[in-house]
This record gives C-alpha cells, sequence and structure tokens, in this order.
C-alpha cells in the first residue's frame, strides 16, 4: 500500500453477522475486530470490474450501519495489525450517501449488478433481514441549524429562535433574538407525503424533551390550570420540558432531590405518597377546621338544658359536626397508613 488515498463506489450487498459479536481468530489475516463489517461490491460502469470486499465503518464513535442496497463510499487504511515492520491494510466504509434523498432508507438495489441482474430481481433485494421500509417526513431546517435525523422519525435539533421564514414550514416556538440556542429532542413525529418537510410538535410528538433560553412554546398546554407564576404557554425564560404519555424519575442509589427558589407545583387529579400498597386520605384542612370550629361552639353552648334534656342548637352542631367528620378524608391524596 502506498500513502495515496483512493476512494470506490460500493453498493452493500451483505450484512451478515454485522449486529453479532464474532469471536476473532488471531490465526486468521484479517479476521480480528472486524466489529460492524459489512460486506459490498464495488461500482464501476466502464470498466464493469466488480470486487467484493469487507469493510469495517471509518468511525466506530459515530455510527450508522447501511442496509442491503444502500451505497457508501470505501477506501483503504492501516488496521490493527499494522506495525513498524508490517503494514496490515483494511477497507473501511463511510456513512451512506443520500441516493434517493430518503430519511428512512437510500435503497438502489442491484447497481453494482448491472450485467448480470434484472431490474425485478433488483426489486425483490431485501434491505435486511427484519428491516421494513417506512415513509418519514424529514425535518425542515433553519439557517444555523445542525440536526440529527433517525430513520424512524427521531431526532436532535440544535436550533436557534427563527424569525423571518415566511416562506418555510413555520416552528413552534418563538423569541425575540435570533441568537439564542434551542435544542429539541423528539421521538415520533406527524409524517407526511413526498418527503414534505415537518417541524416539532410538542402537543402531538409522541415524546419530546425541550431545553430553551429565551423562547417560548405557544402551543403547549397543560393538562390541568397552573396556579403558580407564567402561563406555561408564555414562559421564555430558560426551561426543560419534558412530555410524554409516562415519565419515570428512578434514582438508584440516592435521592430524586426538587429544589426550586419560588414554589413546586404538583398538578394531577391524584397524588400517591410513600411506597406501601395501603395507604390511606390525607385529610381535607377547611374541613377539619369547620369540625372543629362546631366542636368548640357545640362546648361553648352546653350538652343539656335545664330541665336534663338535649337543647336544639346543640343537636343541630353535632349533626353538622357529624356530616363534616364523612368530609374530612380526602381521598385525591394518599399516603402511607397510620401503623398503631
Amino acid at each position: 500500500m502506498t500513502d495515496e488515498i483512493k476512494f470506490e463506489l460500493a453498493e452493500v450487498i451483505g450484512i451478515n453477522g454485522t449486529l453479532q459479536y464474532i469471536e476473532s481468530n488471531p490465526t486468521q489475516i484479517g479476521n480480528s475486530d472486524q466489529l460492524f463489517s459489512i460486506q459490498v461490491q464495488t461500482v464501476n460502469r466502464y470498466t464493469k470490474k466488480r470486487d467484493i470486499r469487507t469493510a469495517r465503518p471509518a468511525n466506530i464513535n459515530d455510527l450508522q450501519i447501511p442496509l442491503i442496497g444502500e451505497h457508501v463510499l470505501i477506501f483503504r487504511a492501516y488496521n490493527q495489525e499494522t506495525t513498524l515492520t508490517n503494514t496490515g491494510i483494511q477497507w473501511y466504509y463511510l456513512k451512506p450517501y443520500a441516493i434517493q434523498s430518503n430519511i428512512n432508507a437510500n435503497l438502489v438495489p442491484g447497481i453494482s449488478y448491472r450485467e448480470v441482474i434484472t431490474e425485478s430481481d433488483a426489486e425483490s433485494i431485501k434491505a435486511g433481514v427484519a428491516f421494513t421500509t417506512a415513509s418519514v417526513s424529514p425535518l425542515q431546517p433553519y439557517e444555523g441549524d445542525v440536526i440529527y435525523q433517525g430513520r424512524w422519525g427521531n431526532t436532535i435539533r440544535l436550533g436557534s429562535t427563527v424569525k423571518n421564514v415566511s416562506s418555510l414550514v413555520q416552528p413552534t416556538w418563538q423569541g425575540n433574538n435570533d441568537v439564542d440556542p434551542i435544542i429539541i429532542i423528539s421521538n415520533g413525529q406527524r409524517n407526511l407525503p413526498s418527503k414534505r418537510f415537518v417541524v416539532e410538535n410538542i402537543q402531538e410528538d409522541p415524546a419530546s424533551i425541550y431545553l430553551t433560553s429565551r423562547q417560548r412554546i405557544p402551543s403547549f398546554k397543560l393538562n390541568n390550570t397552573l396556579y403558580q407564576g407564567i402561563s406555561e404557554s408564555e414562559f421564555d425564560y430558560p426551561q426543560i420540558i419534558a412530555t410524554a404519555d409516562r415519565i419515570t424519575l428512578r434514582a438508584k442509589t440516592d435521592h430524586v432531590i426538587l429544589d426550586s427558589q419560588t414554589g413546586i407545583e404538583i398538578n394531577s387529579p391524584k397524588i400517591y405518597l410513600g411506597t406501601s400498597t395501603d395507604k390511606e386520605p390525607l385529610l381535607h384542612t377547611e374541613a377539619v377546621v369547620e369540625l372543629l370550629q362546631k366542636i368548640i361552639d357545640t362546648i361553648q353552648i352546653g350538652f343539656v338544658d335545664a330541665g336534663g334534656k338535649i337543647s336544639t342548637p346543640v343537636y343541630k352542631n353535632l349533626q353538622d359536626a357529624g356530616l363534616l367528620l364523612k368530609q374530612i378524608k380526602n381521598y385525591n391524596v394518599m399516603v402511607d397508613k397510620y401503623k398503631n
């Protein structure tokens, strides 16, 4: 091998064992540490020369394993067997290039078999053992954005406040300063036909996390009324918003800590506290206060009149106290039951 770098176009023709760990065979040259290797066939429509090669990913930390029928650039470089006295050579592949401009899959199978395969045979080539293609819309990009898009509508946007983009799909966040950063992590989205752009929607996307700086999210609505501070849709200071059908925070060995300078609001119809499965309700404090006041008033009046009979005012107050006693338990907030 010389120091000259040579790239070749290649079609992915096999990913057998690519997703599995295969014990290396140190006695077989070139068979050690072939993690995430794929089989490719070079494409050369001029000389009609086609070679089948095994290629490893050029970057194992930023990994996108191509599908069968996708196309990559491959190049030769040193491998782990290279020493001062021995040169080991290995083919490496770069990420698939967007030959179809498709988020989900960029398949054009059969190109490397051009002279020996029919069009119907090419269409029958499967992208993988379990992979199923889907129609996935690309995210609307804005100037300066860095966007990472998975094959299934799972995305990360490193963006900013966006203004004066009337000709584009409008962002769902707003702000006054177009250099204010925002990060949006979204898992799932609404997809449109014909590769039309979409933008994140905090109300509709299955699960998402927003890290804002000075943006507000006008479409963001809580399930229940917020009683403290600025409205959730108008708040425009740095915040973290996480939305999903269920949110679980688990501290494996230490505490979950909620810390606030102004207040903590738990806005839910029902709240359960503690670890026991045997719960009891908290008291309705207004009912407790009113009940105790009734008892105090009754004691002040006295229980018996001059003739030795229960006086009507006393009896009426006791009746009211009994009714309040039934309302004293708040079943919307449950805690571990008291044990004698």
